[in-house]
């Protein structure tokens, strides 16, 4: 079922869009499209932009002077289209105000042809009905947009209206508090990773050295090396950062060295030694 609204609103829209009437249009355009749409829908952006450079070449369209329509194109160019000259899609048409004859132009002569006049004002006509009939049917609104709406100051509800605000107020100092916590633990965090691995590099140079007979493990190095990775697991478990590490205890360490005080040779030479005494006793 079409709502007699919609289907007005777009016949005026049209009407004004196949007269050239740029004060009517844009007129029925702020009458009928929302200021949060106009302002932020990229869409009715594009569009406005689109039946801009329409009105603008208009005049042509019927061999008539474009002076004023250009001067009026080259001011919206310069204020509320300013923004849409960073897309590329638009930038050609920046230049549309001081080009001497757009019929010639290559870039410009194809904005007079019936073609792209239809396109313009078809997508316009649809967006046009979409938007009223949602605006209409009262279409729900944005949360944020909603409480806004219903907390707004005013003679009967300035108390309520101020205890909204002090709660978003409350509300927003929580959440950075709870930001700069959360970068400070991810510094903390990085910190203790670096130390981690720093250790371990360590830790692996000094049984690399061993494993080729530089030389022997000592006991203390082994000892100040788990340390730091015991200091550092436990951070990490009071820091709250769940990690199979910090939930159970996984020691790392050789039988020998950790029995007795001097030094061991990596691979077990040791445990070699007395298996072989032990096999000599036996014969």
């Amino acid at each position: 079922r079409s709502d007699p609204t919609t289907g007005v609103a777009a016949q005026q829209f049209n009407k004004a869009f196949d007269k050239g009437d740029h004060q009517q249009f844009f007129a029925l355009w702020d009458k009928h499209i929302p200021p949060r749409v106009r302002r932020d829908d990229a869409t009715a952006r594009k569009l406005a932009f689109y039946c801009q450079v329409h009105f603008a070449i208009f005049p042509l369209r019927n061999s008539g002077s474009t002076t004023a329509s250009m001067k009026r194109f080259k001011n919206y160019l310069e204020t509320a289209g300013l923004e849409l000259s960073k897309a590329p899609e638009f930038l050609p048409f920046y230049a549309l105000p001081f080009v001497d004859n757009a019929k010639e132009h290559p870039t410009f002569r194809e904005l007079l042809t019936s073609k792209w006049e239809g396109e313009v004002r078809s997508r316009a006509s649809r967006f046009v009905q979409a938007v009223v009939k949602e605006t209409s049917s009262g279409g729900e609104l944005p949360t944020l947009l909603a409480i806004v709406e219903g907390h707004k100051l005013g003679p009967g509800s300035s108390e309520s209206s101020t205890g909204v605000v002090n709660q978003l107020r409350e509300r927003v100092v929580r959440y950075e508090n709870e930001m700069m916590d959360a970068k400070r633990k991810c510094m903390e965090t990085q910190m203790c990773a670096h130390g981690l691995l720093k250790t371990t590099y360590e830790l692996l140079q000094t049984l690399e050295r061993a494993s080729k007979g530089e030389h022997s493990i000592d006991a203390n190095i082994l000892r100040m090396h788990f340390k730091e990775v015991s200091r550092q697991a436990e951070f990490l478990g009071s820091s709250g950062l769940k990690h199979p590490s910090t939930n159970s205890t996984c020691l790392l360490y050789t039988s020998d060295a950790a029995d007795e005080e001097d030094s061991v040779d990596l691979g077990g030479r040791r445990i070699i030694k007395k298996k072989k005494k032990r096999r000599h006793e036996q014969i």
